[in-house]
């Protein structure tokens, strides 16, 4: 009786310490989300472009503005495993015409 109480008692303890070290050991995907602008894409994007031609450097919006649907904004949020999130954001505002009139542009930073 008193040696499979033991037993337990370390099988049980030797369970706890194996499984408190997974946390560290266990796989975790970087996670990525949004529009990938690369490095240089926002500069290309000058005032006077139309909408097209905005779409066919940048690709389409991640959203709009659900304020004022000539705003576009395209957003990238990376987590990569076991690091500091990283975030990108890019707004191209375009007037009645289709035209872009301001562009706004947060480079990458950790948050």
């Amino acid at each position: 009786m008193r040696n499979s109480v033991q037993l337990t008692l370390g099988l049980t303890l030797a369970a706890l310490f194996t499984l408190t070290g997974c946390k560290t050991i266990l796989y975790k995907p970087d996670i990525n989300q949004g529009n990938y602008l690369e490095a240089g894409s926002a500069q290309t994007i000058e005032r006077g472009m139309n909408q097209e031609q905005v779409k066919f450097l940048l690709g389409t919006p991640i959203t709009t503005d659900i304020f004022d649907k000539n705003k576009w904004i395209y957003l990238y949020r990376q987590e990569p495993s076991r690091q500091s999130l990283v975030q990108e954001q890019l707004v191209v505002t375009f007037d009645e015409q289709g035209t872009v009139i301001d562009i706004t542009h947060q480079p990458r930073t950790n948050l």
